[in-house]
């Protein structure tokens, strides 16, 4: 009967370790990049019906929808 030598245990309990928190990283990375961002865009829209945005004072209809909220355009003439 052969022993097996000390290192080749080791070796596979370290490869084992690496695998594990190689999976738990790439899951957490999933869940915080992937999921968490699809459920908060549901409860976005969800809070977006409960609480309309307000029209800015002056503002027509088209100009709100072209504009987001909070942003001003720049406009340049050029003369020559």
């Amino acid at each position: 009967m052969k022993k097996k030598p000390k290192t080749g245990i080791l070796q596979r309990f370290f490869k084992i370790i690496c695998l594990a928190v190689t999976l738990t990283s790439a899951g957490f990375l999933i869940y915080h990049m992937v999921y968490l961002p699809m459920e908060n865009k549901k409860l976005v829209a969800e809070l977006k019906g409960n609480f309309p945005e307000p029209e800015a004072p002056g503002a027509s209809g088209s100009e709100k929808k072209d504009q987001p909220a909070g942003r001003k355009t720049l406009s340049f003439t050029v003369t020559t």
